[in-house]
């Protein structure tokens, strides 16, 4: 029966035969009667933007397979073995009862596992690659319904495998490094914009984690930097832990409600309700907490439209700058297209082929504005075309909204390794959509 589906932030749905697996065996049946009938794509948490999951065949839903299979706690390093439709949350609830984290998680942790590792999201970490950089093996099932174990003994096939867009064939499990709990000093403060652009360096040497959050038309921005520490965890007073969700609550409220009228009605109104924003979710200070916490400090998200590109780290500045500058010309107009801000975040190099980190540290540069925002669709393209004009290198996250796909292909320089193992383990297209075969590979 052909079902609607619809992602979490409404920009993308489609009809299709939507499946929904809750074990192995019912999941290699699923894909195998999906192929038999034409495509078969997978569908997560449907938090990306980008047009990965719509198909008009078949849809396998992986929410049902979330299950922790194993974990070797003992090994060197620890692993961990997960259906792909377990969410970072769950896992990481898993993981912290034993003394244990995750290398290197999104930021976002209500997205799969699978969902993650398949756009080769990107957690905030200098010293690790992308998510996907920790799987040491997955379980990989064709399009005839055959389970394939990819490990280390094939790399090319694991570095395709790690990020594959759903295009080699659908993942049930993965193997995760994993590594012993720890926990971190956050310095979390307001510096001025200009400085902290001419620094980058600085600060990109002194925290292995970084991130930067900027509100349009503020001269400061946030700096948080965290630091391995053995000191012990800052005593959490009683209110800190009601006014975290309130203060989740409020900015989810804010950009769901409040903001979508403002742009509306009044949107000269808009930068006032940013800072007001920016007092209630952020404010200054030093703690220690562990790092599991301070990774997904943001928990909560009103739905909103995102785009989002990795830089090379030398070329962050220079990235930052264009936006900024962008954005006042914009502001300049009357426009505001851009109300929930600007988030910066740094990674080491990747080794999986279509990770947008491949082969060089990176800084990931993330845009978003509450939905129905006027002028973004247009502030977005221009953004776009100013960035690829004075960086070459820049690349897309795949999970966000993506702008002309096909000026992407010659950027990833192991595109073509990719597309040998996409063909070899499903050289009839079973896994892809219409949106990965014409604007994304060009096949």
């Amino acid at each position: 029966m052909q079902t609607s589906w619809e992602n979490w932030s409404g920009n993308l749905r489609c009809t299709a035969h939507v499946v929904e697996p809750e074990s192995l065996s019912e999941l290699t049946r699923a894909v195998k009667q999906g192929a038999s009938r034409g495509r078969v794509r997978l569908c997560g948490g449907g938090y990306s933007w980008s047009p990965l999951v719509p198909t008009r065949d078949t849809l396998i839903h992986m929410r049902r397979l979330d299950r922790c299979l194993s974990l070797d706690e003992g090994g060197d390093p620890p692993t961990v073995r997960v259906e792909a439709g377990i969410t970072i949350r769950a896992l990481t609830r898993i993981l912290r009862a034993k003394g244990l984290s995750l290398i290197s998680p999104p930021m976002f942790d209500l997205v799969t596992v699978g969902g993650a590792a398949a756009t080769g999201s990107h957690g905030t970490r200098l010293t690790a690659g992308c998510f996907s950089d920790g799987i040491e093996s997955l379980s990989l099932i064709t399009a005839r319904g055959e389970v394939v174990e990819i490990d280390r003994t094939d790399l090319s096939a694991l570095r395709a495998a790690r990020v594959s867009l759903g295009a080699l064939g659908v993942v049930h499990a993965v193997t995760l490094r994993c590594e012993p709990a720890f926990r971190v000093k956050v310095e979390q403060r307001y510096h001025p914009l200009d400085h902290v652009i001419a620094e980058l360096s600085d600060l990109t040497s002194t925290y292995e984690f970084a991130e930067l959050m900027w509100m349009p038309g503020e001269a400061d921005v946030l700096v948080r930097g965290l630091e391995r520490t053995t000191a012990p965890e800052t005593p959490e007073l009683w209110p800190s832990a009601v006014l975290h969700p309130l203060r989740m609550r409020t900015g989810v409220l804010a950009g769901e409600v409040l903001m979508p009228g403002i742009e509306r009605l009044r949107p000269d109104l808009a930068p006032r309700l940013m800072r007001f924003g920016r007092v209630v979710m952020f404010a200054e200070g030093a703690w220690v907490r562990d790092a599991t916490r301070e990774w997904h400090h943001i928990d909560q998200y009103p739905r909103c439209l995102d785009f989002s590109c990795s830089v090379p780290i030398e070329s962050a500045a220079r990235a930052f700058q264009i936006l900024r500058a962008a954005l006042e010309d914009d502001r300049a107009r009357g426009r505001y297209p851009v109300n929930l801000g600007l988030l910066a975040r740094f990674t080491g190099p990747s080794d999986s082929y279509l990770a947008a980190c491949e082969g060089r540290a990176s800084c990931f540069i993330e845009v978003a504005t509450v939905r129905g925002t006027p002028a973004f669709d247009r502030f977005r393209q221009e953004a776009h075309d100013r960035l690829i004009d004075a960086i070459p290198a820049m690349r897309p996250h795949w999970g966000k909204l993506l702008l002309a796909p096909a000026t992407w292909r010659h950027r990833f320089d192991r595109m073509g390794d990719f597309l040998v193992q996409r063909a070899r383990f499903d050289p009839e297209g079973v896994f892809l959509n219409e949106f990965l075969e014409r604007e994304v590979f060009g096949l």
